[in-house]
């Protein structure tokens, strides 16, 4: 799969040297974790030797029934909601954090508009 739109997504529970990245691909939505990232140097390359990935979830953005945004009172993140489900089973729900206003905005319009122009919804001329 090639990446569409991907977000940064820090969040106020991320210890040092961690955080998030929001993938699009255009057929599945995923969030990948990356620990061991810190010290950034000014070329944009980790200070530490190896930082370690791994893939917390992915869904098929087919099967996403609703993305809304809101934020959290208590640790003043931002927090991009997504939920997904097939057919007449329950609805569930993955949780996206940012910390940046503008990222978890440009995060919502982005995938919604996605969705959206995936979706083959037309509009009446």
């Amino acid at each position: 799969d090639t990446v569409v739109f991907a977000a940064w997504c820090m969040s106020s529970v991320h210890g040092e040297g961690e955080v998030s990245i929001l993938a699009d691909t255009g057929r599945h939505l995923a969030l990948l974790h990356v620990t061991g990232w810190g010290g950034v140097s000014p070329e944009g390359r980790p200070n530490r030797p190896k930082p370690s990935y791994r893939w917390a979830w992915r869904i098929c953005s087919a099967d996403v029934t609703d993305i809304s945004l809101s934020r959290t009172p208590r640790s003043a993140d931002w927090v991009l909601k997504i939920e997904f489900g097939i057919g007449k089973a329950p609805p569930r729900t993955k949780l996206v954090h940012f910390v940046s206003r503008a990222h978890a905005h440009c995060a919502l319009e982005k995938l919604a508009h996605g969705i959206y122009l995936r979706s083959g919804v037309t509009t009446a001329a």
